[in-house]
């Protein structure tokens, strides 16, 4: 047949059967890939008809069928919704056409095969909008094998939805809706959803449709995350909800990082708000991409102050400032690297930050970049530098919140007594080979008691130490120093004497007369040793009245318990 005698038998077909009350359109692409813009669908070209807010699309070819409404044109231009469908398979094709909905629907409907179907809804003669099949009119009877072949060709004639497509069409369109069945590689508007779940069959909850609205649905959908860029962050929100439930995620960026926007599965980009509110139609695993940052810090040493510190997209052009703290008439020296180098004698320095950048303004007569004036530690830090005790990390870094390891506290205790670190001694630990830098040190502190091992040979330089160690092991020195001395000899009855000064507290709130409200938390090696470096003022506790005996110790305290020391033995 020639295509002119088709297109005269096309319109002959349908005024007949426009006389009977159904009108129907042949759609002009049938599998043809033309674009949306170039080929607008039925619906879009149809006005608004009085009788139902939305106009079906049924693209058989993709089995995917999208809802329109109205628009401020007049027309059912308005893409609301896409679904997931089944159409007829080989022998059994749903027909094409357009046609107006009959006031025909069920919430239960007995097919020609003897299943089931939940909220069907007639579209024209015998072919309706359905849920998958049912064994019975149960809701835990679906057979999930048809569910799973959602998607694909596998009806025999009607327009199979999930439960809760099938039942928003029962509930929303009414008698005279609109709807044409065609062919098209154009999936629609809104493209193609995926099924709720990928597989129920092997589920446990295999008999259920994952969408089915009904309170004894057992299903929950998982919502997953993952993240990507240059950054990295985390995300919250992620869990196993109800169809249909709203999710937020929060996309939560690390430090000097942000966020760049969420995408599907598909790599789909989807938003920009860290935020992201969405209605969960199916399983997904969305991700959250983040961007690093350049950070930029800027600090500056006792006597000045310095702006400019933040996090930058790399490449971004950086000014730092620098100007002397209040009061101050110390000289500006320049900045500085964190390792020492020296960057420039500007105090308003430009600079391009590609990476994370640390610059550090000195001033005359300050020992460190790190240690700003109104801090606890200064006095101690600038004690010890100028005793020799310590040093910082780098030139211009003193780390102040930095652990201390067994190494470094042995180094500073004798430092502290003047030991000769270069002599030759025993050393029973092999994890302290001869060449490193602390092994005259722990040589030293063995010899004289102060300090034993982890083990029999092994000390573990660095590993870090407790606050009541390092009290253990200044004890020890400060004890043998009072010996040798004849200043005193650390009394056996320590604990007693100390307990006695302080007979007016309560025995509920101390422990061993120590005024600690976690007293009871020093190991029982260390508890007379701490008693002792109380009564000698080497240790003070935190604002609540604890000592947080096991707590690592810091540089910062340290170097204070180390100065306080040294000062009740220059008493």
């Amino acid at each position: 047949m020639t295509t002119h005698r088709k297109r005269i038998c096309s319109l002959f077909i349908a005024l007949l059967l426009s006389l009977t009350g159904v009108f129907i359109v042949f759609p002009e692409h049938s599998g043809t890939g033309e674009s949306h813009a170039a080929d607008l669908t039925a619906a879009e070209k149809t006005a608004y008809n009085g009788k139902s807010p939305y106009y079906i699309m049924v693209n058989r070819q993709m089995n995917t069928v999208t809802v329109y409404g109205v628009g401020d044109d007049g027309r059912y231009s308005v893409p609301l919704k896409a679904m997931i469908a089944s159409c007829g398979r080989a022998g059994h094709e749903t027909p094409t056409g357009t046609f107006s909905t009959p006031d025909s629907r069920y919430k239960w409907r007995l097919m020609v095969d003897g299943t089931y179907g939940q909220y069907a809804s007639r579209i024209h003669g015998s072919i309706l909008f359905h849920s998958i099949c049912y064994t019975s009119a149960d809701k835990n009877t679906m057979i999930s094998s048809e569910y799973d072949a959602l998607g694909s060709f596998a009806s025999r004639g009607c327009v199979r939805l999930q439960t809760a497509d099938a039942k928003w069409i029962y509930d929303n369109c009414p008698t005279g809706t609109l709807v044409t069945i065609y062919d098209s590689s154009y999936t629609g508007a809104l493209g193609k959803p995926k099924r709720a779940v990928e597989s129920v069959s092997g589920s446990a909850n295999s008999r259920w449709d994952p969408t089915d609205p009904s309170s004894s649905n057992p299903w929950k959908l998982n919502i997953t995350s993952a993240v990507s860029g240059t950054g990295s962050g985390s995300v919250k929100g992620t869990g196993a909800y109800r169809y249909g439930t709203n999710v937020t995620l929060t996309a939560v960026p690390a430090e000097h990082c942000v966020f760049t926007g969420w995408y599907d599965e598909d790599g789909n980009y989807l938003s920009s708000d860290s935020v992201y509110s969405f209605t969960l139609d199916r399983e997904q695993k969305l991700t959250a991409s983040f961007r690093r940052q350049a950070s930029v810090t800027a600090a500056a040493s006792a006597s000045g102050k310095a702006s400019g510190s933040c996090s930058v997209d790399p490449g971004t052009q950086v000014t730092v400032k620098a100007e002397p703290a209040s009061g101050s008439t110390a000289a500006f020296t320049g900045w500085y690297d964190r390792y020492g180098n020296f960057i420039s004698n500007e105090t308003s320095y430009s600079f391009t930050a590609d990476n994370d950048t640390e610059l550090y303004a000195m001033y005359e007569g300050d020992n460190f970049g790190d240690v700003p004036a109104d801090v606890w530690y200064k006095s101690y830090v600038d004690e010890a530098v100028s005793r020799g005790i310590t040093s910082g990390v780098t030139p211009v870094i003193f780390d102040a919140g930095g652990s201390f390891t067994r190494a470094m506290a042995v180094q500073m205790i004798a430092r502290a007594a003047g030991a000769d670190l270069s002599a030759s001694g025993s050393n029973p630990f092999s994890d302290v080979p001869a060449d490193q830098w602390y092994a005259g040190a722990v040589r030293w502190a063995y010899e004289n008691g102060i300090v034993s091992g982890v083990s029999e040979n092994k000390f573990a330089p660095n590993q870090k130490i407790s606050r009541q160690d390092m009290l253990v092991i200044m004890g020890r020195y400060m004890s043998s120093v009072e010996k040798s001395t004849n200043k005193g000899e650390k009394s056996a009855d320590a604990d007693n004497s100390l307990a006695s000064a302080n007979a007016d507290s309560s025995a509920d709130d101390y422990t061993d007369g120590l005024g600690y409200t976690d007293s009871a938390d020093i190991s029982d090696y260390a508890r007379e040793w701490i008693v002792y470096a109380a009564q000698h003022s080497l240790v003070s506790g935190y604002d609540d009245n604890t000592l947080r005996p096991k707590a690592i110790l810091t540089r910062a305290e340290g170097t204070a318990f180390t100065v306080r020391m040294m000062r009740s033995l220059d008493n």
